[in-house]
């Protein structure tokens, strides 16, 4: 009898204890009648793809109607360190963009979606990937083109490609003085990152020197690198990156080209060259 009461006993726990589960099972957070929002990147170069063209297209989808979405582009140095290449679009239900004239760089793709009745619960997806698309030893500007409105100053790159134990560069540049002024020249963070010391000439924060390049829209640069105790016994830069930084002031509304109109690479073992075709670049000025 003792043994009958403890059986019974026990199967009554069991069944409560199936009940219990099921009803948690039923009630709980495992019912997918209402899924949480997702969204996914359905179009596009690979995670960590290198591409060979310059431009790409994007697309995503979420997971409801109700969607809106905005995205943007970042550019990542050797770091990874991210600077705003394309800021951030406004909201709306586009689920697809394509990038035109990528510079040489590696990228990362953000989109970010929300329901429209719900602006607090952004999601955010991403996409890292490189564009190798321009064959050195050869010179370009970054970014190839560049948005601007009048007032406003902006800095563009000489940028060197592909280049191999560089010593010096002799660039001339020519530009449309009626949409652009240049402002002045610095040290490029490629020259800045490897350790080197930069020697440019003529002075161009002279504003006799200014005066005169913003007369005939034509920039004369002659540009060495110096080895330095961190760089030794390292003489010469090898790789890609902005060699000289140079700042405009936007002066009217139009489009001016940026063109090098003669290039000399300089090596360490002394031998002198123009490298590949230069890549031209674009300035487009808009009102205020």
């Amino acid at each position: 009898m003792k043994d009958f009461k403890l059986k019974y006993y026990s199967i009554r726990i069991l069944i409560f204890a199936l009940l219990l589960f099921g009803a948690e099972s039923c009630n709980g957070p495992a019912v997918v009648d209402n899924p949480p929002p997702f969204l996914q990147i359905t179009e596009g170069p690979a995670e960590d793809a290198v591409i060979a063209v310059n431009y790409a297209t994007f697309g995503w989808s979420g997971s409801d109607n109700g969607f809106e979405y905005r995205y943007r582009m970042l550019a990542l140095d050797e770091d990874n360190f991210p600077t705003v290449y394309r800021d951030w679009s406004e909201w709306g239900t586009v689920t697809e963009i394509t990038f035109s004239n990528l510079d040489e760089s590696k990228y990362r793709f953000e989109v970010s979606g929300r329901l429209k009745d719900h602006t607090d619960q952004e999601l955010t997806v991403s996409r890292v990937f490189t564009v190798d698309a321009f064959s050195g030893p050869a010179l370009m500007f970054f970014k190839t083109e560049t948005v601007m409105t009048v007032g406003q100053s902006d800095s563009i790159s000489v940028w060197v490609e592909g280049v191999d134990s560089l010593v010096a560069l002799h660039a001339v540049i020519a530009f449309d003085t009626t949409y652009l002024s240049l402002q002045g020249i610095s040290k490029g963070s490629f020259v800045e990152r490897s350790g080197f010391e930069q020697i440019t000439v003529p002075d161009f924060s002279d504003a006799g020197i200014l005066s005169q390049v913003n007369s005939t829209g034509k920039i004369d640069i002659n540009s060495a690198v110096l080895a330095t105790l961190y760089t030794l016994p390292r003489r010469s830069l090898s790789g890609s990156g902005s060699f000289i930084t140079m700042k405009f002031k936007a002066k009217a509304v139009g489009t001016s080209r940026l063109s090098y109109t003669m290039v000399e690479f300089h090596t360490e073992d002394g031998r002198v060259f123009s490298g590949n075709p230069p890549k031209d670049g674009t300035v487009r000025i808009s009102a205020k």
